[in-house]
């Protein structure tokens, strides 16, 4: 099965993975260490995965599209923060969208506010 496990764009420099999900101040991004073991994890087990680091790599919300119609994925995991999370959901619509691949949110929001994300509209300033 094929497995992309995305740390989604959001607005440049924001770091999902610090202790306080914001923008970065001292301009290093860390790497999204648990969602690399996460793949990690997949791989070993045989599966056909990737990660995909769009804050490290300055790559926007059109990538991601252009990147998922290409990889056509089966399940996309996609990271979400609470300061992130209009902008994750936005994300996981473009993944279905675009692959119709099943969207495994993580991350602190989803796993607090589960149906209020699975509910949430997303304003019209996040789209496209």
């Amino acid at each position: 099965m094929k497995i992309l496990v995305i740390n989604a764009p959001f607005i440049k420099d924001f770091c999902r993975c610090q202790r306080w999900p914001a923008k970065t101040r001292g301009r290093a991004l860390r790497p999204p260490d648990w969602l690399a073991y996460a793949t990690a994890v997949l791989e070993n087990a045989g599966e056909e995965v990737e990660l995909l680091d769009f804050p490290a790599f300055g790559w926007d919300k059109v990538k991601l599209r252009q990147l998922v119609r290409e990889k056509q994925p089966q399940f996309v995991v996609l990271d979400s923060t609470t300061p992130s999370i209009y902008s994750d959901i936005e994300c996981a619509r473009i993944c279905k969208e675009e692959s119709g691949a099943k969207v495994i949110m993580v991350g602190t929001h989803a796993s607090v506010l589960p149906e209020q994300t699975l509910e949430a509209d997303v304003p019209p300033a996040f789209w496209g």
